[in-house]
């Protein structure tokens, strides 16, 4: 399989290292505008360190700023931060084939919908808008510099449609299920694009909690609930983020919204959250993508949610301060 990875972050460089361990890949690419990140990456290779050790050296690491590289891919791998999700998704629209079906495992809410309008506008075969996939992945990691990423945290990965299930899609999903799973990455398929949603769901409503009050406070995921108000701050947000789903009538995967925060933090408890990343590294979060798209959502339906429009304020004016 030919895969092209787009954003060479924590996420985009760890899946980058795990899957070229597949001997189901054939070629692996990664995707970046930035021309001086692939320049010191291309010296420098890729290193994972933490509860992955690889190391993924120069000459073996295919990286590059020219979208063409899609083109005749089998996958592409989206992991670049929501708000630059509409400027990837254009550049890349014209190159993409019907053969390529088009993943993405990104925070927050909406990338589906941004990349089906974009290919919609731009994409010359609209028969491509059949191969928009989407889920979440509970793997962590934390870029300590360029070159050098920390895998802090496992979890189960779920992938399923994200615009309509048909035989070839469901079928080209149990193939990425099986690259995934030969590269160590555990993986699981739902069938719709309703369950695609409930699935996101599931993950927004854990990292409208643990996302923001990391940022703020700047502690790790696992010292998180190592605090008896924070960790019922976690519970609040969470729960208060669940009422907008319910009001949705979107399920989420887990019955017990306490027990997952814990097991999350738990197992990923030396991760610091990509919000927190983006705050220590002076870039922006993706706070508009999870507690702002919330309180959108909520504002649509007539729910409350005060804790959610606290914490975007509050990481709003700490993204100015710094």
């Amino acid at each position: 399989m030919r895969i092209v990875v787009i954003g060479a972050g924590a996420m985009g460089s760890l899946f980058t290292c795990l899957l070229s361990q597949s001997y189901l890949v054939s070629e692996i690419w990664l995707l970046d505008k930035n021309k001086s990140k692939i320049k010191s990456l291309k010296n420098t290779g890729l290193r994972i360190t933490g509860l992955t050790k690889f190391f993924l050296k120069p000459e073996k690491l295919n990286i590059t700023n020219n979208p063409a590289i899609v083109s005749q891919s089998n996958l592409i791998l989206i992991f670049v931060k929501s708000y630059n999700t509409k400027e990837v998704v254009k550049k890349i629209a014209n190159y993409l084939s019907e053969n390529t079906i088009i993943l993405t495992l990104q925070n927050g809410l909406n990338n589906i919908e941004t990349i089906e309008k974009i290919l919609n506008e731009k994409s010359k075969n609209k028969l491509i808008l059949n191969n928009i996939c989407a889920g979440i992945t509970s793997h962590g990691a934390t870029l300590i510099k360029n070159g050098l990423v920390k895998h802090a945290g496992k979890g189960e990965t779920i992938i399923g449609p994200g615009y309509r299930t048909t035989k070839i899609i469901s079928l080209k999903l149990k193939e990425i299920q099986t690259l995934f799973n030969s590269a160590n990455i555990i993986t699981k398929v739902v069938e719709t694009p309703q369950e695609t949603k409930q699935v996101i769901w599931s993950k927004l409503v854990i990292n409208s909690a643990i996302n923001p009050v990391g940022a703020i406070t700047g502690l790790r995921n696992g010292q998180l609930i190592e605090s008896e108000p924070l960790s019922n701050l976690l519970y609040s947000i969470a729960e208060e983020s669940n009422k907008v789903a319910t009001k949705k009538r979107i399920k989420l995967l887990y019955p017990d919204i306490r027990k997952k925060i814990n097991e999350v933090c738990l197992y990923t408890k030396n991760n610091i959250n990509s919000m927190l990343q983006d705050i220590l590294n002076n870039k922006q979060t993706e706070i508009d993508y999870i507690n702002g798209a919330i309180i959108n959502e909520a504002n649509n339906i007539g729910v409350n949610v005060p804790l959610n429009r606290a914490m975007y304020f509050l990481v709003k004016e700490l993204q100015k301060i710094r």
